[in-house]
């Protein structure tokens, strides 16, 4: 038993410590590719949405459960979804640009705390199934990927900040 809370320790001090290094390492690439916010983005939502849904698959039983498997895809998510945090932040800061950067973050911040809330809350019914989070899970990261094809991206901060001044309009 001790030797399986061990594993549990390490599989868990690993993950922290990837999510923290794909923080730096997508916040270092987008600071090389300014520009390329929203592709990254979609790239990023895309491979995550990939993992999950083997990861669900196999929590299921449509393909054969394997521990090495369920643990790869899952860490490979959270590393990848905790990545596009600051790029979502970014994004959303040049997006409102007159908007004080407080405002937006305080926005996007207060309705992620929102909905972490009201899925949270659905824990507390009695004697409800609880297979449908895995679902929740992929459809909510999928959602991100149409919802970013379709934005217009705008980077009039940057071009204030770098004094490209062909391109500004406030």
């Amino acid at each position: 038993m001790l030797l399986l809370m061990y594993f549990y320790y390490y599989i868990l001090k690993t993950l922290s410590l990837l999510t923290i290094l794909s923080i730096f390492f997508s916040s270092r690439i987008a600071d090389c590719y300014q520009r390329s916010t929203k592709s990254l983005l979609i790239f990023l939502f895309s491979i995550t949405t990939g993992c999950l849904v083997i990861f669900s698959i196999t929590c299921k039983g449509i393909i054969p459960f394997n521990m090495p498997v369920v643990y790869v895809t899952y860490i490979l998510a959270c590393v990848f979804v905790t990545g596009t945090t600051p790029l979502f932040y970014e994004l959303a800061v040049e997006c409102v640009y007159p908007v004080p950067e407080a405002m937006s973050t305080l926005f996007l911040s207060l309705m992620g705390s929102c909905s972490m809330l009201v899925f949270f809350m659905l824990f507390m019914i009695p004697n409800m199934d609880m297979r449908w989070t895995n679902w929740v899970f992929v459809g909510s990261v999928a959602a991100c990927v149409p919802g970013l094809l379709i934005y217009n991206e705008k980077y009039t901060r940057l071009d204030l900040d770098t004094g490209d001044k062909g391109s500004v309009t406030i």
